[in-house]
This record gives structure tokens, sequence and C-alpha cells, in this order.
């Protein structure tokens, strides 16, 4: 006879991982199924900071995840050679497999695994049933944590936001700075958000958020010549960290925005990246993760399982979650308003960050500390939790005409 257990979970990413922990650690019979038994050296999210790291800790994975980085408390924020905030916060600098890994290692061993392709998935308002490879498992609850990879093939349509919305680089830099810095870009020409640089290992790490098409010629020169580049992009950074060298390989990932479209299907559910995707510039990320898990393993599911049938009724209360969907808005709000900012040539935007920073001048000169007594950004609009999401100040948006 074949089991049936409570929640299978598809993807053991940090989503699906998270998310697999958290439902055995309190007794639920979970299945966690991936295509790989070790997660791909893939160049994603490389820091953990902030609020990030009390709810890693909540869903208790963060032991799991940062036993073995470097830990840094002393960042600081700068722009056109001058630091404008410092703050002192718990940072971890890791790459995303060993995140990952580090999540895969939390889930309990009475887990069972499967490894291979997702194939076949039916769906009703009691069982569920997944076909992978020869193996058939069914569940009363199938949670989709499977990432960038497409979900059509499971019913679900995608409504793709924009494409290639922004792009990140990742590489190594040679200097003697150890702190983490956030340097926001010195040209509205040059598509700039901001560089973070963060100890990773024994060496310094940078993060650089562009705004540019992955087909520009720009990307290519610096991906060859990154130190020439940023000398020539962010000409004040010398005078923060001193003699640098950017040094290649130069690993690129260029991110499209997409949501998930109602409507719900019964006994399945898409948390992460499967349901939307998020600005890494922004630092969403990890907050809109930790979200949908702590939302759908810690309040719907025990909900759901205490009764039988697992129809649209259930499912829609996670699609309908309040908390989650302020979340999802959020995080689109943010990486529009941060794409604008640091491209938009319009009169309201030039006005825009012009009163900022003379707001961060004035707040330097009189010594009067930021709101949440946290340095402002250049730009605000990142929500707190980000990367550089502490050094946020929330500002009226205007309009992308003005």
């Amino acid at each position: 006879m074949t089991k049936l257990y409570d929640v299978i979970v598809v993807g053991a990413g940090l989503a699906g991982s998270c998310a697999a922990s958290c439902l055995a650690r309190v007794g639920y019979d979970v299945a966690l199924v991936d295509r790989r038994q070790n997660h791909p050296a893939e160049f994603r999210g490389e820091q953990i900071v902030g609020t990030q790291v009390a709810a890693l800790a909540r869903l208790g994975v963060l032991d799991h995840i940062a036993a073995w980085c470097m830990v840094t408390s002393r960042c600081e924020a700068a722009r056109r050679g001058r630091i404008v905030g410092r703050l002192s916060e718990v940072h971890y600098g890791l790459p995303y497999y060993a995140i990952v890994e580090g999540a895969r290692r939390s889930v309990p061993d009475h887990v069972t695994r499967y490894y291979g392709n997702a194939r076949y998935l039916t769906s009703s308002d009691t069982t569920q049933s997944l076909q992978v490879g020869d193996d058939t498992i069914l569940a009363r609850l199938v949670v989709l944590a499977t990432g960038l990879a497409s979900i059509d093939r499971f019913g679900f349509f995608r409504r793709t936001i924009r494409k290639d919305h922004s792009l990140t680089f990742g590489f190594e830099v040679e200097a003697d700075y150890r702190k983490v810095l956030a340097y926001y870009g010195e040209r509205i020409r040059d598509r700039i958000d901001y560089l973070t640089l963060f100890p990773m290992g024994v060496g310094l790490r940078a993060n650089l958020f562009v705004y540019r098409d992955p087909c520009d010629d720009w990307v290519d020169n610096f991906k060859r010549s990154p130190n020439f580049k940023l000398n020539r992009c962010l000409p004040g950074l010398a005078a923060i960290i001193g003699r640098y060298h950017a040094t290649p390989p130069v690993e690129a990932r260029a991110v499209s925005l997409y949501q998930t479209l109602k409507p719900p299907i019964p006994g399945i559910v898409p948390i992460g990246d499967a349901f939307q995707t998020s600005c890494p510039a922004v630092g969403s990320g990890f907050v809109r993760v930790i979200t949908d898990v702590d939302r759908l393993c810690n309040l719907h599911i025990p909900n759901w399982l205490s009764t039988p049938g697992m129809g649209l009724g259930k499912i829609s209360q996670y699609w309908d979650d309040p908390v989650k969907r302020d979340v999802d808005q959020e995080a689109l709000r943010s990486a529009e308003y941060r794409r604008n900012a640091a491209t938009e040539t319009s009169i309201g935007w030039k006005l825009h960050r012009h009163r900022v920073h003379l707001q961060q001048a004035l707040r330097r000169h009189i010594g009067i500390a930021p709101p949440s007594s946290v340095p402002p950004m250049l730009i605000g609009g990142v929500p707190s939790g980000g990367p550089v999401g502490r050094f946020a100040e929330n500002k009226a948006l205007p309009t992308k005409n003005g």
C-alpha cells in the first residue's frame, strides 16, 4: 500500500529545505524531493544580515547555515568618497550554495528524500499524487519550492513584470578593508545602484548591482576588466577602502521579475521564487522566503491538516494572507523604486535624489540620527533587513515621468 505523507516539498533549495525542516521538527510526515543530492555552486545571494539573521534563527536553521562562516558587525554606507552612515549589525557572508547546504542540514534525518525530476503532479481536494522517476508519492499537500524553474506544467501561470530587471556581478577584491560597505553609484548614466563589499572566507567579496541589459557591451567590458571599470564608475571608492584591485573571474546573474497568478489549485502551494521573484539589490528575497515559510508552515498548514480535505477554501487562505501579500507587494514596489531612483533622469527624480542628499548632509552636520537611529541610504525604499536594508529610508516616490 502506497504511503500517504502529510506534505511533499518539491525543491530542496533555501525555501524548500526551511519548509521541510520546520514541518518535520513539529511532527509532520514530510517527503523532500530534489533533482540533486547537492546544491550546485550557482551565484545568488551571498549575505545574511539584520532581520534575516533573527528570522532564520526563529525558523531553527541559522546555526546550521552560519556554523563556519565569518561574522562581521561593522557596517558603513558611502557615496562619492564620503561616509554617509555607520551601523553595528551582525552580518554573515557566504556563498549561496553554502546557505542552501546549511538549510538542508537542518532537515531531520527521518524526512524521506527522493532524488530525481518531479514529472507528473495530479491534484484533488483530498490527495495529491507526484511521480518522481519510477516512484509515485502521495500526500495531502504539495509545496512547490522549485525556485526559478517553470511551474507551468503543474498548472500555474506566471506574469512577467520586467524581463532582465537587474544584473548582479560577483567577484573578489584585494584590499585591506575588512568591514561591510555599501557604496552607492556616483553617476546616473552608469546605471549602478550600489556596490557592497563584505568579508567572505579569508578574502573580500564584492557584489555590484546594476540596471543594464545582459547583452550590453558595458557588461562584457566589466567582466573582462572589473578593476578598470570600478575606477572609472566609482572614483571615490578608494577614498573609503584604500588601494584595491578587483580581480576576475566575474560571475553575473540577470534577474527578471515575475509573479505567479491566481487562481490557486487544490492541494498545491508555491513558495519563494516559485511564487514570485525579487530584485537582489533590494534584498527582499530572503525576507520573502522566510515570510512564505513562516506563514505557511507555522500558521496555515497546521490549520489545514487538522481537518479533512485540501480544497480551494484552504489553499486560498495562503494566497490571500495579508502578511504575505504585503511583503510581496513591498518587494515589487521597492524593486521599481530602486531602479527608477538609480536610473531615471526626469526632473522629479533629480529633485528627489537632491532632497535625500541634502537630508543626509544636514543630519551629518548637526548630528541628528536618522529615523530608527539608522543612517539613511543615498536612495531609500529598501525593506528593513535587506543586504543594506537597515541603511534605508523610505521616501515618497515621484512618478516615472516626474
